[in-house]
């Protein structure tokens, strides 16, 4: 047989290679007589022919049926013992070990890499707004992310991160000013007259303001977690109650929210501004009705220690009467004329600082003489003034307040 002859021959074996490998990656084979009708392969020498003319370098072929192509490369000790998925790569030459190090040391900052030169690409687009670029740079470190099979197949079924029995619902107990609303659809807003004011959803207080007449009784509490609407527009109530979340305020810390909160829980209202916020109505409220908000607390909270809540409300409530007669600070007011500049110097008391060797405080080695310190006060203007004394207010106060400037 000629050279040419060869070649030709040679090359129509390649070409059934190929069209071999797109077969196992679209058909599936229940054995060899079915992998040989389909692909017209008469016999195993006529196999082994195309298989030799697509391979050019060595290669190694474990024993497989066709039906078992998908099946990754296992040892059977090491599957026995781990009971886990393996990746085995088979080394024939220094070469191919080198290559395949290489490839994984390189895998990640490749990514990193690609994914550098794309946000590049993206910031160096000035049409694009804000929005268009936080949204290519998000779809780009997207794409440059690796994760596994079944990662990918959670993502593409948009399947949650956790399933729970019970439905859970949020209730945004904090002040009305600082509560969160969703403003509503550009459909709904264009339908609404040019004066009407109210651009947001209905929330839960919202739903709960506007409640039918027989639920006049139901707590906040009890017509989130236990009532919804039905096709008739109706509330009636869950065949399983939901499960609330909601602030939480710790009563130490915040005793005035604490307060506020339970009353919005277990106490029925209509208007949260004027029968709970207006004049801290929720104060009286909370004091007339401990017994039954605590009561109520039982249906929503595993194991409330209710005696020991009590107990420690009713202290607070004491050491806050006490103090009624201390006058209140206001933001607007400013109390440094109070503090003279010798009372500050003079309660330094630096010695007893000093005396004790594990405290951080320190007696100055380089302190300025009062004089100077007046001098220098002369000399700074308005505000200079007003931010020295914003700091020797705070250093002479036990306001918890951060301090600021700007």
């Amino acid at each position: 047989m000629k050279d040419s002859d060869n070649e030709e021959a040679s090359e129509k074996y390649r070409e059934r290679y190929r069209q071999l490998l797109d077969n196992l990656e679209s058909v599936d084979y229940t054995d060899f007589g079915h992998y040989y009708a389909h692909n017209n392969i008469e016999s195993d020498e006529q196999y082994y022919d195309i298989i030799r003319a697509g391979i050019n370098s060595t290669q190694l072929f474990y024993k497989r049926k066709p039906s078992e192509k998908w099946h990754e490369t296992f040892n059977p000790f090491v599957l026995h013992h781990t009971n886990s998925n393996m990746s085995i790569q088979i080394i024939h030459d220094d070469y191919s070990c080198a290559a395949f190090v290489a490839k994984c040391a390189r895998r990640s900052n490749r990514g990193i890499s690609d994914l550098q030169c794309r946000i590049l690409e993206a910031m160096e687009h000035p049409e694009f707004d804000i929005t268009e670029i936080t949204r290519h740079i998000s779809v780009d470190i997207f794409n440059s992310i690796e994760m596994s099979a079944q990662e990918a197949a959670w993502y593409l079924l948009r399947e949650p991160m956790a399933k729970s029995s019970i439905a859970t619902v949020y209730i945004p107990t904090v002040h009305p000013a600082e509560r969160q609303r969703i403003r509503k659809t550009l459909s709904a807003l264009n339908a609404m007259d040019d004066d009407y004011s109210d651009i947001c959803k209905e929330n839960w207080f919202d739903k709960y303001e506007k409640r039918p007449a027989y639920l006049g009784k139901v707590t906040f509490a009890q017509f989130v977690a236990k009532y919804c609407k039905n096709n008739k527009g109706e509330y009636i109530e869950r065949k399983e109650a939901k499960v609330i979340r909601y602030r939480n305020y710790e009563m130490v810390e915040h005793f005035n929210d604490y307060r506020r909160e339970m009353v919005l829980l277990h106490i029925p209202f209509r208007s949260e501004d004027k029968d709970i916020l207006a004049d801290n109505k929720f104060v009286q409220l909370f004091e007339d009705n401990k017994d039954v908000i605590s009561e109520r607390r039982k249906d929503f909270e595993s194991s409330p220690d209710i005696h020991n809540t009590l107990e420690l409300c009713g202290k607070m409530c004491r050491d806050e009467t006490e103090n009624e007669e201390e006058p209140l600070r206001s933001d607007d007011q400013a109390p440094f004329e109070a503090f003279s500049y010798q009372q500050l110097l003079s309660e330094l008391r630096p010695d007893d600082n000093a005396s004790h060797e594990k405290l951080c405080a320190k007696l100055r080695e380089n302190p300025i003489d009062t004089e100077q310190f007046h001098q220098l006060m002369r000399s700074a203007n308005q505000e200079q003034k007003e931010l020295l004394m914003h700091l020797m207010y705070h250093l002479q106060t036990l306001d918890r307040s951060p301090f600021q400037f700007f």
